[in-house]
This record gives structure tokens, C-alpha cells and sequence, in this order.
């Protein structure tokens, strides 16, 4: 099957952007942008779609207050066992499971004014 608009739109959703092969976690529709079971669905799901498009890379983008450590720890695992390289850059905030999700990664990255 082809991919069109309308299915990267889908994507997007679950916080999965096709284009620059960027997983999104934290960002969307819990303002509080804390790790549950929605967000470890979402980040699950697009790893999952990623890993069946045979993406070679990941980036990784987090703002992370904390949250869930079952959740958290979902996510965590998921991204360890990814076979290919994971970049993991912090934008905001990444406190409690946040910074558990963030050595999940091959390469991190802390932007200046992040805490």
C-alpha cells in the first residue's frame, strides 16, 4: 500500500513524523505532558509503525514532567530494543521518568535552557 497525506496526518497523531523520522513524547493532547498510558501507547504505537516502515534512524523529542514509571518504563524498553541508532533530545522539561526515558537513547542531547 502507498502512503498519502491523509495517513501521515494519522501518523502525526501518535506523535510520529514521517518526514524527519521524529517520535514526539510528551507533546499533544495531556497538557500535562506526564507519562500515562496514553502517552506509552502513542510512543509504543509509532515505534511500532516506524520500525514496520523500516525507518534507518530515530530522533527522539522529549518534554517530560514525570508521570507513570510502569508507563515510563514501557516507553523505556521499547526504545532499547530498537536495532538502529536512537537520539533522544530533551526540549522543556525532563524530570522523574522523563530522565529514565532519556538513557534510553544512543545519543542525548539537553538543550540549553532545558531543566
Amino acid at each position: 500500500a502507498r502512503i498519502n497525506k491523509d495517513n501521515l496526518d494519522l501518523f502525526f497523531d501518535h506523535g510520529l513524523e514521517l518526514a524527519s523520522r521524529t517520535i514526539y513524547i510528551g507533546y499533544g493532547a495531556n497538557p500535562d505532558y506526564d507519562t500515562d498510558e496514553k502517552v506509552a501507547a502513542d510512543v509504543i504505537k509509532s515505534l511500532v509503525i516506524s520500525l514496520l516502515l523500516d525507518l534507518i534512524t530515530y530522533q527522539y523529542i522529549i518534554n517530560n514532567q514525570g508521570g507513570d514509571a510502569i508507563h515510563g518504563l514501557a516507553i523505556y524498553d521499547a526504545i532499547r530494543n530498537v536495532p538502529n541508532f536512537v537520539c533522544i533530545t530533551v526540549y522543556g522539561h525532563c524530570y522523574s521518568i522523563g530522565a529514565w526515558i532519556l538513557q534510553a537513547g544512543d545519543k542525548r542531547r539537553i538543550s540549553k535552557h532545558s531543566s
